[in-house]
């Protein structure tokens, strides 16, 4: 975030929240948890302290937005962090900030009152109490087009992100990191694109990652599957271990309009290869694989028990397709 110095005062509260909030999850949220629609004791205390000064920086409407936007993408991280499957697309993070902005707007009013310091730090209390029923049900209509909103509230673990070393990913894959066609696209490569620097290491500079928590570099770049660049015949391979096809899974098991997003997604990624290019994948995504006609497209898939007996149950196989 710029302009960290002059916005000192509102990061060390929102710092101090999220100490307070650390143990909250994506159920918490979802379900309205009474620890998120107060504030302790101790940022009561903070904000009749340091009212000045916060509504000294809470002037400047470029601080405001900054602030929400910083504030917006923490929230899209956590939330993808606490289920992968959660799809945020650019409109829904607009939303996000848009939320963050009205509460902004709303919490720094009482502070440039004419009231009394406690009076002032009870009106922000009601306006972070407002601001997380408007993202209780932002975050409810998220999870149940995910088909995900009974999951969430009733069982207690959540499926988080992981993240795999390169060599395992190659391995799973089946795939030589010298022989691969460029230019090469990574699909969820992660937050900080381990696959794409290992490769770019290597001295391939035709490699190139995309993925919603990215943090942007070299060749790595922050977005969603659903907007990377896929152009017809710009790729000579497209990896997604582990991302997008585990993703487009569960679209398929539990909701019909993302199912229908994630295919055709996917023959956007075949369409994006070049003439004897490949889309590797894992997991395999066997009530799509037999429909790709064979004269257009070479079906390879190998079962991944060859890698051991101790894999997820969901990790049956590894999928390679050609453009013939």
């Amino acid at each position: 975030m710029t302009g960290d110095m002059v916005m000192s005062a509102s990061l060390d509260l929102l710092r101090l929240r999220l100490r307070d909030v650390g143990s909250i999850s994506i159920r918490d949220i979802a379900a309205a948890s009474p620890a998120l629609r107060g504030l302790s004791p101790r940022m009561g205390r903070s904000i009749r302290a340091r009212r000045r000064l916060l509504a000294t920086e809470m002037q400047s409407a470029r601080n405001c937005y900054q602030l929400a936007a910083h504030m917006s993408r923490g929230l899209v991280a956590y939330l993808t962090r606490e289920y992968q499957y959660l799809h945020l697309d650019a409109g829904r993070q607009s939303e996000i900030t848009r939320l963050y902005a009205q509460f902004l707007d709303e919490f720094r009013l009482p502070l440039l009152e004419e009231a009394s310091d406690q009076a002032a730090a009870a009106e922000s209390a009601a306006a972070v109490s407002r601001h997380h029923d408007r993202l209780c049900l932002l975050v409810r209509n998220a999870l149940d087009e995910a088909g995900a909103l009974g999951r969430v509230l009733d069982e207690p673990d959540t499926p988080v992100c992981a993240t795999y070393s390169p060599a395992v990913q190659l391995q799973v894959l089946g795939l030589d990191p010298g022989r691969l066609a460029g230019p090469v696209l990574d699909l969820g490569c992660g937050p900080d694109g381990g696959l794409v620097s290992h490769l770019r290491g290597m001295g391939r500079r035709d490699v190139y990652g995309v993925d919603q928590n990215a943090t942007e570099s070299d060749g790595i770049f922050r977005g969603s599957w659903f907007e990377a660049p896929l152009a017809r015949g710009a790729w000579g391979t497209v990896i997604a271990h582990q991302s997008f096809s585990l993703h487009f899974t569960h679209a398929h098991l539990r909701s019909a309009a993302q199912a229908k997003a994630y295919a055709q997604t996917y023959m956007r990624i075949l369409e994006s290869l070049k003439p004897g290019g490949c889309f590797a994948y894992a997991p395999g995504l066997p009530f799509l694989e037999p429909l790709l006609p064979d004269s257009r497209w070479l079906v390879r898939t190998e079962p991944l028990s060859r890698l051991g007996p101790s894999l997820p149950k969901h990790l049956t196989s590894a999928v390679v397709i050609r453009k013939a």
